[in-house]
Formats: structure tokens, C-alpha cells, sequence
């Protein structure tokens, strides 16, 4: 990947697009001119298998061939809020906005570096250019994380194989991991067969 950027560097994002276009044409038109992080990627992988990544995406795609169940932990949604809001604080205050800082004295910011769009990160770069102020930095980065949530708990509610865990943030994880442990037992032990739960939409389990 080194080799790559050093690649990119010499002649531009422009002809490495262009490659892309021709070993990976599907790829290319999902991926931007001037996304360096994707473009990158994929003619990392290209030229190490000698695969088209778009393809390798689709056979990552295929249904799971061995038996699983799938848990998913809620708890009380303002609870929740207010552990995250907590916790962006926390991360601030553990040297947040210097890291980016040092990325951005690098070169990288959230124009040029797929991974620097996620959150916690893309809401930092506008406070380092003066366009918003350090509290509205903090505002920006627990409503995205809020919001990063709330899109978790919408995913989930539309698969019906999920068995939704409803647990305190005072329980133990051990208790929770015995809860979901109990429950699993009780709905496999009487099959003859691998458990393969379908996907229909609908109704969602708890316990």
C-alpha cells in the first residue's frame, strides 16, 4: 500500500482512476474521481489477486454455511444518549482533537481519506480550520454518534432473525453473555439440524 501512495504521489489520482476504470470498471463507477482511499484500495487488490474487488464483494455476499443466531443489545434509549455524550467528552479530553491535528499537519483530512469520514474524526477538521468552535465541534460529533445509534436499532428492527437482548448498563456483561448463552440452548436443543435462521422482515424476539 506504501507502494501505492508513493505511486499516486508521481502521477496523480487521475491516471490510478483511470487504471481502476479498465481492471474494475464496476468499482470505478461506485468510487469517486478524487476518492484516493477507495481507489487505492482497489487496485491494491487487483494487483495482488488479480481479482476485481467488486467481485470478491459479491462472493462475500453469498449466505452463511454454517448455523448461528444473531443478538442484539439494547438499553434504555436516553441512557444511552447520554453514555455517548459522555464518552465523546472522554474522548476529547484523551487528546482527540491533537491526533487529528497531527493527521491533518500529514496531509489527510476528511476530503482525501475515506476512513477520516467517519465520526469523530470529519467533525474535527472544520474546528482546525476555524469554520466552527471547539463547542460546536463537540455538538457535531454526539449527534452524529447519536444518530450512528439510532441507525443500528433501525437496521436491526427490520431483520427478524435478530433476538433483541434488553439489558442495564449496571448488568454485568457475564450475566448478559449467561442470558444469551440460556437462550440459545433452549431454542437449538431440540433441533436434528444446523440452525439456519432465514431472513423475512417482520417481527423481532426478546429476551
Amino acid at each position: 500500500y506504501a507502494a501505492l501512495r508513493k505511486e499516486l504521489a508521481e502521477r496523480g489520482v487521475e491516471p490510478m482512476y483511470a487504471e481502476l476504470q479498465i481492471c474494475d470498471p464496476e468499482m470505478a463507477a461506485r468510487t469517486e474521481p478524487q476518492d484516493h482511499h477507495r481507489i487505492l484500495r482497489a487496485l491494491a487488490i487487483f494487483r495482488q489477486r488479480g481479482v476485481p474487488l467488486s467481485e470478491l464483494q459479491r462472493q462475500q455476499s453469498e449466505p452463511i454455511e454454517h448455523p448461528f443466531r444473531l443478538y442484539f443489545l439494547y438499553a434504555d434509549r436516553a441512557e444511552t444518549y447520554a453514555r455517548v455524550d459522555r464518552r465523546v467528552l472522554d474522548m476529547i479530553d484523551a487528546g482527540l482533537v491533537n491526533e487529528v491535528r497531527g493527521l491533518s499537519a500529514a496531509g489527510l483530512d476528511e476530503t482525501n481519506c475515506n476512513a477520516l469520514r467517519t465520526h469523530g474524526y470529519q467533525e474535527v477538521f472544520p474546528y482546525l480550520r476555524d469554520e466552527i468552535s471547539q463547542e460546536q465541534m463537540v455538538e457535531n460529533i454526539q449527534k452524529a454518534v447519536r444518530h450512528y445509534v439510532k441507525r443500528q436499532l433501525t437496521w436491526f428492527r427490520h431483520d427478524a432473525r435478530t433476538v433483541w437482548i434488553e439489558r442495564s448498563f449496571a448488568e454485568s456483561p457475564e450475566a448478559v453473555a449467561s442470558r444469551i448463552e440460556a437462550n440459545y440452548k433452549q431454542q437449538t436443543s431440540n433441533l436434528k439440524e444446523p440452525y439456519f435462521p432465514p431472513f423475512t422482515g417482520g417481527q423481532r424476539g426478546v429476551i
